[in-house]
C-alpha cells in the first residue's frame, strides 16, 4: 500500500468498515488517517471480534473451531479477525482523543435472513476445507447449519460488531 499519496488535513471524516481485520499494520493505516484527517476529524472503525462472533440457532457447535482456524489462517497472512479488542488502543496510540466503543447488533430477524448469507454460504467454507485450514467433517457440519439456517423458519443468526471511533484533537500540542 502507498502512503502519504493524499494531501495532509483533507478529511472531516473517515469510515474505515470490516477493513482493518485484513490490514498487516493496523497502526500505520490508523496514523495516515490521522494525517489526512483535519484537526477535529473524525475516524469510525467497524470491523469484527470473533471472541464476541455472535450466535446462530440452533446452535452450531463446530462454528467456534472453525472461527479460530479462520482467524489462525488469517494471522498468518498479517490479518486478525480479533482486532475489535484492540480498536481503542490502536486510536490511542494513533493520537486520537475522545475515543469511545460500541457494539453493532445484527439479527437475522430484524435485517433478514439474506444479509447473513454471506457469512455462512457453504462456497465460503469449501475455500477453507480445499486450502486444508478446516477438516472435511467440519466442512460437511458449516454446509449443513448453512443449509438449515437459509431453510428452517425457526432458525436465525445475531452478528456482533465492534465500532469504535476517535477525534483528531482541535489543536495539536507541538513539543516547540
Amino acid at each position: 500500500m502507498i502512503w502519504g499519496w493524499l494531501p495532509d488535513n483533507l478529511f472531516d471524516f473517515v469510515i474505515a468498515r470490516l477493513l482493518f481485520l485484513h490490514i498487516h499494520d493496523p497502526l500505520l493505516a490508523a496514523r495516515e488517517i490521522y494525517r489526512v484527517l483535519k484537526p477535529g476529524g473524525k475516524l469510525v472503525i467497524i470491523d469484527v471480534d470473533d471472541g464476541i462472533f455472535g450466535v446462530v440457532h440452533p446452535d452450531l457447535d463446530v462454528l467456534p473451531t472453525v472461527l479460530k482456524k479462520v482467524a489462525n489462517h488469517m494471522a498468518k497472512k498479517g490479518g486478525n479477525r480479533h482486532i475489535g479488542r484492540s480498536v481503542p488502543r490502536l486510536l490511542s496510540q494513533a493520537g486520537f482523543t475522545q475515543i469511545d466503543m460500541d457494539t453493532v447488533t445484527k439479527h437475522s430477524d430484524i435485517h433478514g435472513i439474506a444479509g447473513f448469507k454471506r457469512q455462512f454460504d457453504s462456497k465460503r467454507f469449501a475455500a477453507f476445507f480445499h486450502s486444508g485450514i478446516i477438516t472435511e467433517q467440519e466442512y460437511e457440519r458449516m454446509s449443513s447449519a448453512s443449509e438449515q439456517l437459509f431453510n428452517d423458519t425457526e432458525s436465525y443468526a445475531m452478528m456482533l460488531f465492534v465500532m469504535a471511533y476517535g477525534q483528531k484533537p482541535k489543536f495539536e500540542v507541538t513539543g516547540e
